[in-house]
């Protein structure tokens, strides 16, 4: 091995939620009956990690969207190969510490929320794209295989074009062709070993659907002297709602046909909205807040929005979350996937989501920490969410928390 080059890991996260206008009826969904404690301990720990990387990411000024669901996955096919310091550090990092037979359990909770009984359509693929010579650790191709059904593509990296089209192939199928050209011609470089890539795919039609013709142009203040005209869906119904004085918050909860929903945290002024997000922090503050919710007949205004183009560098993320060993060159030990300690480490790590909310659906998911308090009322409330917002998409009975983000622009 030459010694300039150290082998590199690269990790890929394709989180895809989108709306459509045709209703994929599938059976009744019956997530999480009979999970066990390991697998509520998952979900509880993958609901926190993503309020931690939630707490970085809103820094950035804009929307913002990603799968905290896609991201645990991807980390969790490292930590398979993962080794002393660099596996403690992750698993401190994720929760994961005091969980046993973690891979296991991950995956009968991924079984359960792609159970093709449910009615909505949640698929989530993972593939290791391999260098061609590497001597990959066969117990971790096996395990790979086993609990994330990841199995193990062989190129020939000194093909970059041919491979970054074969691999960008790959993404466009599992995503329906929303995410293409994910890598850019020159992204191969000499380095890399393993290209791991999670996508998740979610189509959910709204249980109450809003009528087309009840949307019209609406304003939406992006800030107290800004505003944009946005088509702006409306429907009265009962949905669960209830109001936050501790979170200064309306929150509503829009369900899907079967087991999923998306949660809406709209600030009672614009400038509330940083105080929202920083009282999102743990994964019992959103359990709370929406156990807490009740059913009430409510007037939706709800904008019609496209996320795309979400990318994030998980990297500068991840080190300053404490998880920086298993991207440092000759201290990384991911001997587990192949080579000996200090030989492999994680080079990059990339996240693209995409989003489309209209009429029929959505896909998206989030988490919020709320303690909730509520009055009843006897007019019916308005939820008008036309100021920038928090959502989260996540299956309900595990409280899975699949997608989640910020709408700042709608237009944006």
């Amino acid at each position: 091995m030459h010694p300039s080059i150290r082998p590199a890991v690269l990790l890929i996260y394709l989180p895809l939620v989108m709306g459509h206008w045709s209703l994929n009826t599938l059976g009744e969904a019956t997530l999480t009956q009979g999970a066990s404690k390991p697998e509520q301990q998952i979900v509880a720990s993958n609901t926190n990690f993503a309020f931690k990387l939630y707490q970085i990411l809103k820094a950035d000024s804009g929307n913002l969207f990603f799968s905290p669901f896609s991201i645990t996955t991807a980390l969790s096919m490292v930590l398979l190969g993962a080794k002393g310091g660099t596996r403690s550090e992750m698993e401190r990092v994720m929760g994961y510490s005091n969980i046993p037979s973690i891979h296991e359990h991950f995956k009968r909770l991924r079984t359960r929320l792609t159970n093709p009984g449910n009615e909505y359509l949640l698929r989530i693929a993972n593939r290791l794209f391999g260098r061609e010579g590497f001597n990959f650790n066969q117990k971790y191709i096996d395990d790979s295989g086993r609990y994330y059904d990841a199995p193990l593509d062989l190129r020939d990296f000194r093909q970059t074009s041919a491979t970054t089209r074969y691999i960008n192939n790959w993404v466009e199928q599992q995503t329906n062709n929303k995410i293409v050209d994910l890598l850019p011609n020159n992204f191969i470089d000499p380095q890399l070993i393993l290209i791991l890539v999670n996508a998740i795919y979610f189509k959910g039609t709204w249980a109450s659907k809003f009528s087309e013709s009840s949307t019209l142009p609406q304003p939406f203040f992006t800030s107290s002297f800004n505003r944009v005209n946005v088509p702006m869906m409306f429907q009265r119904q009962s949905f669960p709602y209830g109001t936050s004085s501790l979170l200064n918050c309306q929150i509503l909860e829009l369900p899907y046909h079967g087991d999923a929903s998306m949660v809406i945290f709209l600030p009672d002024q614009i400038d509330d909205l940083g105080h929202l997000e920083r009282s999102l922090t743990s994964a019992s503050v959103v359990d709370d807040a929406i156990s807490s919710l009740w059913d009430q007949t409510v007037n939706v205004y709800l904008p019609k929005f496209k996320l795309s183009d979400m990318r994030l560098d998980l990297k500068p993320v991840l080190i300053q979350m404490g998880m920086s060993k298993m991207f440092r060159v000759r201290e990384a030990d991911l001997s587990g996937i192949g080579g000996n300690r200090g030989d492999l480490f994680v080079s990059k790590a990339i996240h693209e989501a995409f989003v489309d909310v209209n009429e029929e659906g959505t896909e998206a998911a989030a988490a919020t920490a709320i303690g909730v308090a509520f009055e009843s009322v006897s007019v019916v409330p308005d939820f008008r969410a036309d100021r920038p917002f928090v959502f989260l998409i996540r299956e309900k009975t595990s409280g899975t928390v699949l997608f989640m983000g910020r709408v700042m622009n709608p237009l944006a």
